[in-house]
């Protein structure tokens, strides 16, 4: 488990119980949803995750610890995904992980092509005009 907030990517976010058995609907924070067929193990961030940093998880005194869970069936839906976690029956349990962040430890993200970065990557690096006669900075690339 990673140490740091920064080692945190984010996937979605559950909003709320969706259908009768523990299943819950969320909104999609990644750009390969087709990856949740491949993943069994993530994490739930804590709800007090709301201010994001950089990276997109702010830990708070409150915040406690990520809780590991399985990933037993998933599906996309009206523009989010549904996702069913193992030991998650009810809708009393599934209301629980309302705004809980699923996410996985930086090391396991999807290798990207030679040209390609991740957006989280390039914050902080400086944007440079290079459309006009000489280069000129525009600023640092913000969150």
């Amino acid at each position: 488990m990673p140490d740091s907030p920064e080692d945190w990517v984010w996937l979605a976010r559950i909003r709320r119980p969706q259908g009768r058995k523990g299943e819950v609907f969320a909104d999609l924070l990644t750009d390969f949803p087709e990856k949740f067929a491949e993943r069994r193990k993530l994490w739930l961030l804590p709800r007090d995750a709301s201010s994001p940093n950089q990276r997109g998880y702010a830990p708070t005194a409150t915040a406690g610890a990520p809780l590991r869970v399985e990933l037993t069936a998933h599906w996309q839906h009206k523009g989010g995904i549904v996702l069913h976690f193992a030991g998650i029956e009810s809708i009393s349990q599934a209301q629980e992980l309302g705004g809980r962040i699923v996410a996985i430890p930086e090391g396991e993200r999807v290798p990207l092509g030679a040209e390609e970065a991740y957006i989280s990557d390039l914050i902080g690096c400086t944007i440079i005009d290079v459309a006009g006669a000489k280069p000129t900075a525009l600023g640092p690339i913000e969150s």
